[in-house]
């Protein structure tokens, strides 16, 4: 009787399993440092866990390479100084930075090519910011709040700036 119970056990998880791939749900993924779920050509990070200063986000996760940084994924991250987004990111979505009041630099790959709405709103820390030339818009509140900032340097390939990007900005 116990062996019929397991093997009913396990039967019911593949078919869980295995149904759910069926339906298309989207697979969710958890790190020590990293939450993360699956996008139509990688891996989205979705929420950061760790208390390093210096962030290296990694250019693959389980052999998968992470092409987004996900809506919010390291937002109020405070103790943050520094973050290197490696050449696989090709999406930044929207607030994934934004209230790292200790952030002070960041490295935006060639890869990226835009900064989109409040992005690092709220990065009091952040003193210079240089935008790669793959760059061509920059959202609306991208930069907003970034008392500290003294020098964003701003390529030609930039053709639209929306509304309140650096609004707050002191430097």
């Amino acid at each position: 009787m116990k062996n019929i119970k397991k093997l009913l056990i396990l039967v019911i998880g593949l078919a869980f399993i295995t149904g759910a791939g069926l339906l298309g749900l989207t697979a969710y993924a958890e790190t020590p440092l990293y939450d993360y779920d699956t996008v139509e050509d990688g891996i989205r990070i979705t929420a950061y866990h760790g208390t390093g200063t210096n962030v290296v986000i990694p250019a693959e996760i389980d052999g998968i390479s992470v092409t987004e940084i996900g809506d919010f994924a390291f937002c109020d991250c405070n103790m943050i100084e520094s973050i290197e987004i490696p050449d696989s990111v090709t999406r930044i979505c929207a607030f994934a930075f934004s209230g790292c009041t200790g952030l002070k630099s960041v490295e935006i790959p060639d890869s990226v090519t835009e900064i989109v709405d409040s992005v690092f709103s709220g990065c009091r820390g952040l003193e210079s910011i240089e935008i790669p030339d793959s760059v061509t818009r920059i959202g609306a509140f991208a930069f907003s709040g970034c008392t500290g900032l003294k020098s964003v340097e701003i390529p030609d390939s930039v053709t639209e700036i929306v509304d309140s990007v650096f609004s707050g900005c002191r430097g």
